[in-house]
């Protein structure tokens, strides 16, 4: 009820003219009271013979004194207090709308600007609690797939348990089925609630649809009456209704949206992560398109080599065992030239000529020499070739001991050429550290392949730059914490990797490492260097699979290979081995033959 000021409006100039012009022209004197008999205005003196009661909603809020004239002021009063009600009744109405414009503005923009689901519901529930007088209020979210309607949002107290949440049936099932929103203002009186039989007195629901679907509901909801406290429930009407309705709708629109995002959220992660698995599989087919391409290419080059060596071997055998007789046959006929000059000095001139054409002085002297220097190159024809077999190994299917320092030699004999002065440079220059290492259990010829492809880059990063290129190896037992150090601590542990006692075999891992005084190389490139197909050489000069195949190898090995440069300041590889190893290489089927490999046969993989 909107109250009414009785003095105010007993003190209007309207009310006061009107006391004055009926004392002045009748005569008659008027007085005005308030509830407890106050004068608040009059004419006259105080002799009144009536008294008329003002009354405004069953209450009296004043009183009249005077004549039977008296009521003229009587209905004036009554018409201007009803005036002002209306009026203030009218003021009142438009305020509670604005506060509800307002109100509604508030919340639409702030749903409209969320994309959580719960805090949207929060901000509804909230915001309509603050126009709607209830015990507790609730949002309800259907579950599509299951019918349920599951809690979302809450204010005030707890809504009872019911036994059934599920669309068309309990309390709210049943309200939310029909569709249309709904006010229950006796809930025990009700013949669909018949058995019901809870603390709920009264109800406003109203579901929270779109046009494409329902997706819940909103309700408040009041406690029955209780006599002992005097608790009445409260009871809904339509302004209430109208207002629910209106925040309902927008409620369900930011509700829809912030579920559509939910989804696309989950889409997106599904997305993700099938894209990543995804990249897996491009990644590991990669990797097994590169095994069988090198595996292919390597075995047939691993047979071949094997073979060329074979085949060297016979013919160089055969003139290494022979040059021994040729020798001494040779000497044994300049010896018998020699007795026959001592003994027949003076034979016919045809000889004379023919010593002094052929001559005989010089070949004495030089033959024994050249013979010796056929043996000194054909000892290296030889050792070439048990290099290359040694550095292949295509028979070897099975880990054994193998002296690491050893492999590199041999692979640096391949690479002998490339080291030489030419043209291009003025040769390259090896320096070799090389530690007591204890022999290590391996595939010899997948660790030498590693060693040739990291051996032949360096010396490609080097053989065309203005100063001389120096290519440093080092070998080293010592205890790594794999991936634990950087390439600050290698450089710090530079001067403790030097030459280490045999005590030290019972170290963790064997450390090589490969550095060249080149360019260095760039950290776009430096993270995509073990990459399969990746290369910075031009078409032809390289497939990018040398450093790829060399990681996996190392890394199926048990170990680490890593690589630390920066423009300018060249590069080092670090390679680290395990010295007691359990191997992890998974077998590759040979597509020509239909046998299992194990990358044993990939060998000489930085030659091509």
């Amino acid at each position: 009820m909107v109250p009414v000021n009785f003095k105010k409006i007993a003190t209007k100039k309207e009310v006061v003219a009107l006391l004055e012009y009926l004392n002045q022209e009748t005569g008659i004197a008027i007085q005005i009271y308030d509830a407890d008999s106050k004068r608040i205005v009059g004419t006259g003196s105080e002799n009144s013979t009536h008294r008329y009661p003002i009354e405004f909603a069953d209450r009296i809020i004043g009183w009249i004194a005077g004549s039977e004239k008296a009521v003229a002021v009587v209905n004036l009063i009554s018409y201007l207090m009803k005036q002002e009600f209306e009026k203030k009744a009218l003021a009142n109405e438009l305020l509670e709308k604005y506060r509800e414009i307002t109100l509604l503005h508030d919340i639409t923009t702030q749903i409209t600007a969320s994309l959580e689901l719960k805090e949207v519901a929060q901000l509804v529930i909230e915001g309509v609690g603050k126009l709607i007088e209830a015990t507790g209020g609730s949002i309800l979210l259907l579950n599509q797939k299951t019918g349920e309607l599951e809690s979302l949002s809450s204010i005030g107290q707890a809504f009872p348990p019911q036994e059934s949440l599920k669309l068309g049936g309990g309390l709210i099932g049943r309200i939310a089925h029909t569709g249309k929103g709904e006010i229950v203002n006796d809930i025990a009186a009700d013949p669909r609630f018949s058995e019901y039989q809870g603390p709920i007195g009264s109800l406003i629901c109203v579901p929270l649809k779109t046009k494409e679907q329902m997706n819940g509901v909103i309700f408040f909801w009041s406690q029955e009456g209780d006599e002992l406290s005097e608790r009445t429930p409260i009871v809904y009407n339509s302004e209430d209704l109208k207002i629910l309705t209106m925040f309902a709708f927008h409620a369900a629109v930011a509700i829809e949206k912030a579920l559509l995002y939910e989804q696309s959220c989950i889409s997106a992660t599904v997305a993700q992560a099938q894209a990543q698995q995804l990249q897996q599989a491009l990644y590991e087919l990669q990797h097994t398109q590169a095994h069988l391409i090198q595996s292919e290419k390597m075995s047939s080059l691993g047979q071949l080599v094997a073979g060329i060596a074979h085949e060297i071997d016979n013919p160089v055998n055969f003139i290494h065992g022979n040059l021994a007789y040729v020798s001494n046959y040779a000497q044994n006929l300049l010896n018998l030239i020699e007795l026959y000059q001592k003994y027949h000095p003076s034979d016919r001139d045809q000889i004379q000529e023919l010593m002094a054409n052929i001559d005989l002085e010089f070949l004495s002297e030089d033959l024994p020499k050249t013979l010796n220097s056929m043996k000194v190159d054909v000892g290296r024809i030889r050792k070439i070739a048990l290099s290359l077999r040694n550095f292949s190994r295509s028979d070897e299917s099975e880990m054994k001991p193998i002296d690491i320092n050893e492999g590199i030699d041999s692979t640096l004999l391949i690479l002998d050429s490339r080291l030489k002065a030419m043209s291009k440079h003025s040769g390259i220059r090896i320096v070799k550290e090389y530690g007591k290492l204890p022999l290590i259990e391996c595939y010899s010829s997948q660790i030498n392949q590693v060693f040739m492809s990291i051996l032949a880059n360096a010396i490609d990063a080097v053989e065309n730059q203005s100063e001389p290129g120096i290519i440093t190896i080092r070998t080293e037992v010592m205890e790594v914490d794999n991936g634990s150090f950087s390439a600050l601590e290698m450089w710090e542990a530079e001067d403790k990797l030097s030459s280490r006692s045999s005590s030290l075999f019972s170290g963790s891992q064997v450390v090589i490492r490969i550095q060249d005084n080149g360019s260095g190389i760039s950290e776009a490139v430096r993270d995509r260097i073990f990459e399969p197909f990746f290369t910075t050489k031009a078409a032809g000069n390289g497939a990018g699979l040398g450093l790829s195949i060399s990681h996996q190898i190392v890394e199926k090995h048990g170990g680490v290979l890593k690589c630390f440069s920066e423009p300018g300041c060249g590069a080092t590889f670090w390679i680290q081995i395990p010295i007691k190893t359990t191997m992890m290489l998974q077998p590759i089927f040979n597509p020509t033959n239909g046998n299992k490999v194990f990358n044993s046969e990939l060998s000489l993989a930085g030659i091509i």
